[in-house]
């Protein structure tokens, strides 16, 4: 039976449930695959910590140069994180024909292109399924189960802390503040939990899933990000009085060879789908041209979860580790020029999907009555409007049916604006 000789790259949460993962399968493994999955090499900082798991049996070691000298090594598997030096290390795997998995999204979300084409040329496979949504295999799904589709839209909840912090807020009337305490106590939240609750972590998120969705590369920076630090109990109260429930939303739109991406705070309509994922849950809607709508839902991140999703890339690998295993995702195959060119052609006119809007304004002093009559005289087109006060000096008001955000002519009008919220579902 053949051998496949795997080095890891770190030997933390996920690390740690990697090598479970293999442990209590192998016999599985073996008779799926036909192949033995062989850990030959771990990298770590120090081989004195003490670990979650036995480690007697493999050989650890502080020095990555072990590794990728090693030509018996087939397969690396990243799980440190970090962007350098590790970014080097993976670019010495590919170009020496090593097949990489890596779940680091911060690394992905600045290097993934580069480490695509990397690995086409040495004819290697680079995989990626834990770095978006743990245990959700929504990189399969994108790249294998809507391979037919053209797919013009996805959204997601791509956080669990903000989720946690958002759904204890809606259902126990919670601070933000004390909300993000309890998710720290229970280990949903980091001591510094800026790249949660401010939308970054989603951010890097969402440049991935747009590569895989729209075969688009979009910097870090061209995502518009507003975390949830600003999102209040009113603001919840005002929304489900309105029917919609707030999540942090990482989504992004293709429409005419462009590609618009954004996380934040959204109104959820309560029939949606997304607004019945709570606590530390993830899910991503997306929408394809032939299937329609789906939705992936799960544990976005843990240490079996997203080992899950490295167990289930290194089992793909393995499975085809013969044939040539860099292959663009089929999707992005059957978008050849001359079908981009129909579907970024402006001949067809096609009507654009009108929006929605959460506003927070000062109310000038006024009473709700007055203030809808004029916002409506300000805002002329527009399919409905509801205006309600939110506390003795700014109201909210929900648009619906606009073709671009309010905020210019509101401004224009003398509002003075303290936070907008894209609505959907509605």
């Amino acid at each position: 039976m053949k051998q496949l000789n795997i080095a890891l790259l770190g030997l933390g949460t996920v690390g740690s449930g990697v090598v479970k993962i293999i442990e209590e399968n192998q016999q599985q493994i073996q008779d799926t695959i036909g192949k033995k999955l062989h850990i030959k090499h771990i990298l770590v900082r120090s081989k004195s910590k003490k670990r979650p798991i036995n480690i007697t049996q493999y050989h650890l070691t502080e020095n990555v140069e072990d590794i990728l000298n090693d030509e018996e090594v087939d397969i690396v598997i990243e799980v440190m994180g970090g962007i350098t030096p590790t970014v080097d290390w993976l670019k010495q795997a590919l170009s020496s024909g090593k097949h990489v998995i890596t779940a680091n999204k911060d690394l992905l979300a600045v290097h993934l292109r580069e480490l695509e084409d990397l690995a086409e040329a040495n004819g290697v496979a680079l995989k990626f399924e834990a770095s978006v949504a743990g245990g959700i295999p929504i990189v399969n799904a994108i790249n294998n189960g809507l391979n037919a589709n053209n797919i013009s839209k996805f959204m997601g909840i791509l956080n669990g802390t903000s989720n946690f912090i958002l759904s204890k807020m809606t259902q126990e009337n919670a601070s933000y503040q004390d909300a993000l305490d309890e998710a720290q106590a229970l280990g949903f939240a980091e001591a510094d939990p800026t790249d949660d609750v401010e939308g970054i972590d989603a951010a890097r998120k969402v440049v991935i899933t747009s590569y895989l969705s729209f075969n688009q590369v979009i910097r870090l920076e061209d995502v518009k990000c507003q975390g949830i630090s600003q999102v209040t109990t009113d603001d919840i109260a005002l929304a489900d009085a309105l029917g919609y429930k707030i999540k942090l939303i990482g989504k992004g739109t293709y429409d005419k060879g462009r590609v618009q991406a954004s996380v934040e705070p959204t109104l959820i309509h309560k029939e949606h789908q997304l607004a019945s994922v709570e606590n530390e849950f993830n899910a991503i809607y997306v929408i394809g041209d032939a299937v329609g709508e789906t939705m992936f839902y799960g544990k976005g991140a843990g240490s079996l979860a997203t080992g899950s999703a490295v167990a289930s890339d290194l089992l793909n690998v393995a499975l085809q580790f013969e044939s040539n295993l860099h292959t663009l995702p089929p999707h992005f195959e059957l978008k050849t020029d001359e079908t981009k060119e129909m579907m970024e052609s402006g001949d067809e006119t096609k009507l654009k999907s009108k929006e929605s809007f959460y506003i927070v304004v000062h109310n000038q002093g006024k009473e709700a009555f007055q203030l809808e009559d004029d916002i409506k005289a300000a805002l002329p087109l527009h399919k409905t409007l509801k205006v309600k006060d939110r506390d003795d000096s700014t109201a909210s008001i929900l648009v619906v049916g606009l073709d671009e955000s309010p905020v210019k002519e509101l401004e224009a009008k003398g509002f003075e604006i303290e936070k907008v919220y894209p609505v959907e579902g509605n």
